[in-house]
Formats: structure tokens, C-alpha cells, sequence
């Protein structure tokens, strides 16, 4: 690194800009070496390689705080948050029941794509151009936010975005959905029976919550094999299996934890959501007579998630002998119903009794 100053100079006093901008060299060397510094070792390595150099302790513990510590963001997460959207440092946008706020962060523009760099490694999850997406589960000060990370060369700016989803420490009780308890007996019924059930929804719908709900209906002496990319799925069983796919590792992707499941003795297989290759073996698992299969699916009405569990099949399917009628009425004749939220309400709760004439055959309950 270039000397900030002549040997003759026996005191320099650097300003706020100038030391962030040496602080930003130490950290990104530092992170080449694959490890974070504390506050603590930046002011003594400044101090140690600059002896020379004065500057006020504040400006880098603030710096510090706000781009390697985050401890702006962790002071934006209240309990009735939903999701956090971080589109640059000037805009941050909260999401909570009672509407959506606009915030701004302390991060300078020139720090903001190294802030979602830090978020990663501290996560110890591959983020790179050949890895622009990156989606994890992550704890913040006793909260649990599933964390999705988009690379700045996705970007026409280049500039990174950030995203949590909080999550729920504890699901709701399945009764809580219901305005009739007969509505709620009904699904709790489906549940025992062990029933083939798909939950759909739109994005932020609730859907994985009210699966976590549901597993809490299911007897504690089943045995469930749980499969997703993000720890989102509630459960304080002690008969349950999880496996954590990782994105880009084949061994470890949903569809070979399928293979695995059938393998390990499961009464009931639960994939978090189906957006890939794994809903082929999810579905040939139901037509060789597993029973009690249930997931989650984006959608956009009950009748909608027919379409999209074949649309998904067939473009997934190696088998391309099969058209899609022939898709789409495997798909009826395994699904036994599907559940569509909305707002995170049950909005339709269908039954689909097979398929003929190229049509579905279904009946909305409620």
C-alpha cells in the first residue's frame, strides 16, 4: 500500500473519508484471508502500520458498526415485522401489519455492496457472479429471518439487494385459521387420514407457517422425513428427520434427499417448497402409494396449483415421452387436495377426485 504520508511528517490527521477508505483496504484484506476483524484488531493494525496517523475513535467504531456489525439493522427489526427489503442504503423498506415504511441506513454508496458481501461470508454461504443468488437461514439478535441475497452484477447499477423474511419462533395452533370449528375439523381429518395435500399461495401468503401448523395435528408416533433449502418449517417433534438441501450441490439437492427419504423408514414426506426437479420423485412417490405427502407451492388460486405441479413436472421430467394431458392427470389422480392462502388466510380448500376429458375433476369445500 502507498504511504499516506512522508517520513518527515510526524503527524497526520486523517479525515473521516480517508480513514474509511483505509479501513475498507484492511477489511477486504482481511476478508481475501477469509475472516472478519473486530473493531478492535482494525485500530490496532491502523495504529500499528500508521503510528503517525490521528483520527477520532468514534468515526471507526461507527463505521464498524454500521457496515461489519449491522447494528442499525438488528435496531430496525421489531416484533411485528414481516420482511425487511434492503434496495440500497438510501432505501430501506419495512414491511409489518400495519403497512409498508421506508428507512434509510447509515452505509455509504460505496459500502453498500460490500455489506451484503459481509452478510455472506459471515454466513459462510458462496455469493459470487457464479453464484448470484443466495438464500440461508439467519438469527439476529434472538429473531429468525430467512435471508435471501441478490449479487450486484445482476444488477443494470451494480448495486446488491438484501432480503428477510422474519420467521416465526412458534407456529400458530392449525384451529386458529378457522371462523367454524367444523371447517377446522375437516382439515384436521384430512391430516389424519393422511392425505396428499399441496399448500399454495403467493409470495409472503403464509404457507410455510401453516404447514408448520399442520404438523402439529400429525400423532407424535409417525415418523416425518422434513426436506428444504432454508430451516423454515417448525417442529418440536421428536419422531422428525430434517435434511437441509445446499443450493448447486447435487449429493445435497431436494430431489436426491427424495431418493434418501424412501430409504429411511418415513410415514410422511414434507418438502418446504416444490420449485424444481424435486417434484418429480414427490409425485412418483405419491403414485407408488406413499401417502401423507405435503409441500408448498407459488401459485396463484387452487385450481391454478394443478397447472403448476405438471407445468413443473413435464419441464423437469426426463422422461419426454410424456405429454402434458398425461402430466396433469397423474397430478390429479395423487393430489388429494390443495390448500390456497391468501394474506395468510385460507382462502380455498379443494378436493380433486381425478381427471377426465382432459379436465380436472375437483370440488371447491370452502
Amino acid at each position: 500500500m502507498i504511504s499516506l504520508f512522508s517520513d518527515e511528517e510526524q503527524s497526520v490527521e486523517l479525515a473521516p473519508k480517508k480513514l474509511c477508505e483505509l479501513l475498507r483496504s484492511i477489511l477486504l484484506a482481511h476478508l481475501d484471508k477469509g475472516r472478519v476483524p473486530s473493531a478492535e484488531e482494525m485500530n490496532n493494525e491502523v495504529k500499528k502500520k500508521y503510528p503517525q496517523l490521528t483520527f477520532t475513535q468514534s468515526i471507526l467504531i461507527g463505521w464498524f458498526e454500521s457496515l461489519v456489525s449491522g447494528k442499525w439493522l438488528s435496531e430496525m427489526l421489531t416484533k411485528d415485522l414481516f420482511e425487511v427489503i434492503g434496495h440500497g442504503p438510501g432505501l430501506i423498506e419495512t414491511l409489518t401489519p400495519h403497512g409498508k415504511y421506508q428507512k434509510c441506513s447509515p452505509i455509504e454508496d460505496n459500502d453498500w455492496n460490500l455489506f451484503i458481501e459481509l452478510i455472506a461470508h459471515k454466513n459462510q454461504v458462496s455469493f459470487n457472479e457464479e453464484s448470484p443468488f443466495a438464500s440461508f437461514y439467519l438469527a439476529i439478535d434472538g429473531s429468525h429471518f430467512r435471508c435471501t441475497l441478490q449479487h450486484p452484477s445482476l444488477s443494470a447499477n451494480n448495486q446488491g439487494k438484501f432480503f428477510l423474511r422474519q420467521l416465526q419462533k412458534k407456529s400458530p395452533d392449525l384451529c386458529s385459521y378457522f371462523d367454524k370449528e367444523e371447517d377446522f375439523k375437516h382439515i384436521q381429518n384430512l391430516l389424519l387420514e393422511k392425505k396428499n395435500i399441496i399448500i399454495a399461495g403467493s409470495t409472503g401468503s403464509g404457507k410455510t407457517t401453516f404447514l408448520s401448523s399442520c404438523l402439529k395435528e400429525i400423532p407424535e408416533e409417525e415418523h416425518i422425513m422434513i426436506l428444504e433449502d432454508t430451516h423454515e418449517i417448525l417442529s418440536s417433534r421428536k419422531r422428525y428427520t430434517k435434511l437441509l438441501a445446499q443450493e448447486g450441490n447435487e449429493r445435497k439437492s431436494l430431489k436426491k434427499y427424495m431418493t434418501y427419504a424412501m430409504r429411511m423408514s418415513p410415514e410422511r414426506i414434507i418438502i418446504g417448497e416444490m420449485r424444481s426437479n424435486e417434484v418429480v420423485p414427490f409425485i412418483l412417490a405419491m403414485n407408488t402409494g406413499h401417502k401423507g405427502l405435503m409441500s408448498t407451492i407459488h401459485a396463484s388460486s387452487a385450481f391454478d396449483t394443478l397447472h403448476r405441479v405438471a407445468q413443473l413436472f413435464t419441464l423437469y421430467s426426463e422422461q419426454s415421452e410424456i405429454n402434458y394431458e398425461q402430466v396433469l392427470s397423474l397430478v390429479c389422480r395423487n393430489i388429494d387436495h390443495v390448500i390456497f392462502l391468501e394474506d395468510k388466510k385460507i382462502k380455498e380448500v379443494i378436493t380433486i377426485y381425478g381427471f377426465e376429458s382432459n379436465n380436472p375433476i375437483y370440488e371447491t369445500i370452502f
